[in-house]
């Protein structure tokens, strides 16, 4: 029971909506001071300025805030804000299930505990398989979004 539990809680939580607020692009705002990169797993616009981190839950901004440059910027970063969120939440709810089977299995498996040992080790499979599959397509929408945004902003010449 705790395993369509756990797996009905995430597809929850990967069906649910974004909401999504973009600003217009700013304008005078040159290469060395609004170039987006990831460094580390902290994403630094300009040469050292860290506006957001990379975290298992929360911690990145809403990409559409700050890559603003260009319109496929735009929409490579709407498709990071809806993935990577989703892709944290399903791979904690991966681990959770993971952990519990494993303390379960641990801790003397009776006939009647088998059966939640293999639906939490399933659980653990799936969730861990779409956590991967979402954070791969949040990954590449991320790359996407910062090199279209990147590639816009006039550079100057540096003297």
């Amino acid at each position: 029971m705790r395993c369509v539990v756990l797996v009905v809680f995430s597809l929850f939580v990967v069906s649910q909506p974004t909401r999504l607020r973009a600003q217009a692009p700013r304008t005078g705002c040159s290469y060395a001071e609004c170039a987006l990169r990831l460094q580390g797993g902290e994403l630094i616009r300009g040469r050292d300025l860290v506006v957001g981190r990379m975290t298992l839950i929360g911690g990145m901004p809403r990409l559409t805030r700050l890559a603003v440059a260009d319109d496929s910027a735009q929409a490579y970063a709407r498709t990071f804000d809806r993935w990577y969120p989703r892709s944290r939440w399903v791979m904690l709810a991966s681990s959770i299930a993971g952990g519990l089977a494993l303390g379960i299995a641990m801790d003397h498996v009776d006939a009647p505990e088998r059966g939640m040992v293999i639906g939490l080790g399933t659980s653990f499979l799936a969730l861990g398989g779409t956590a991967w599959y979402l954070d791969r397509r949040a990954t590449r929408a991320l790359g996407s979004a910062l090199y279209w945004h990147n590639a816009v902003l006039p550079r100057q010449a540096e003297r």
